[in-house]
């Protein structure tokens, strides 16, 4: 919200000539900013137990799945 009403407060304050030619790049700056934080923040949580046994149980069913209908289109051809 506060990067929100600067980059707002920001581009009502430039000239519309610097707006035009740089100033449309402010918001779309600070949502990258944004995105790396969150990311950032992302990559340092860690998995509930739960979480990570249910993500290896369907990791290995996709394999199981794969596995099985490679083999039965084999087996039809």
């Amino acid at each position: 919200m506060l990067l929100s009403t600067g980059a707002l407060l920001l581009t009502l304050l430039l000239p519309e000539a610097a707006f035009i030619s740089w100033g449309w790049r402010i918001p779309f700056l600070f949502s990258a900013v944004l995105v790396a934080i969150g990311l950032i923040g992302r990559a340092r949580l860690t998995e509930t137990a739960e979480f990570a046994s249910y993500r290896r149980g369907m990791v290995w069913s996709i394999f199981r799945y794969a596995a099985a209908s490679r083999k039965s289109r084999r087996l039809a051809a």
